[in-house]
């Protein structure tokens, strides 16, 4: 009953994320290799944009870092991430808050992706059992503990996101005194464990 005049940001995405890819070496070497394969930069939660778009690059241009495997689209092309230690290299970087209001299906899908690989990987380079530094493993969404084996998996947040409206249809919105004239939210926040 309820018609939204702009879409959601964010919320979609029109990439598969091929996981099952994610352990096949062969096809991730051969995927990096294919010259058609697109690279999204990460630095500082930020990617570069231009023109409203996010700007992908080949393999041959991207900086060292570690590699994510994002998905392929309905063509074939495959998409990576490669999270860069340091400073963006890219003067054209911004920020996911920032993107997100101009951003089209495919490419935040991909920059939500990749910056919450990203993230998790930042925070988590040690096995919470032993304290070894862990290695990444099937394309980036895993990491593997070289010392005792064990595995860890990206968490996963409860989080609850509604609409509060009223009798007469109106909807109630969060703003946030930061942020730019004309942005508001539905509510969100987390749910508790149990």
């Amino acid at each position: 009953p309820y018609a939204l005049r702009r879409p959601l940001a964010l919320t979609r995405c029109v990439v598969d994320r091929a996981g099952e890819h994610r352990r096949d070496d062969r096809w991730l070497a051969d995927a990096w290799a294919d010259d058609r394969t697109r690279v999204l930069v990460i630095a500082d939660g930020a990617a570069p944009m231009a023109n409203g778009r996010l700007v992908l690059v080949s393999p041959a241009e991207v900086p060292d870092g570690e590699r994510f495997l994002l998905g392929v689209d309905n063509d074939g092309i495959a998409y990576f991430a490669v999270a860069h230690a340091g400073p963006h290299p890219d003067a054209r970087a911004v920020g996911l808050r920032r993107a997100s209001l101009s951003l089209d299906d495919r490419d935040g899908g991909l920059l939500v992706h990749a910056i919450a690989l990203a993230n998790w990987h930042a925070t988590h380079s040690h096995c919470s059992r032993c304290g070894a530094p862990t290695k990444v493993a099937e394309a980036g969404h895993l990491r593997r503990c070289p010392d005792d084996g064990s595995e860890h998996h990206p968490r996963t947040d409860p989080v609850i996101i509604v609409l509060v409206v009223d009798d007469a249809d109106r909807c109630l919105l969060g703003r946030h005194p930061a942020w730019p004239e004309g942005r508001y939210s539905t509510l969100a926040g987390f749910v508790e464990p149990g």
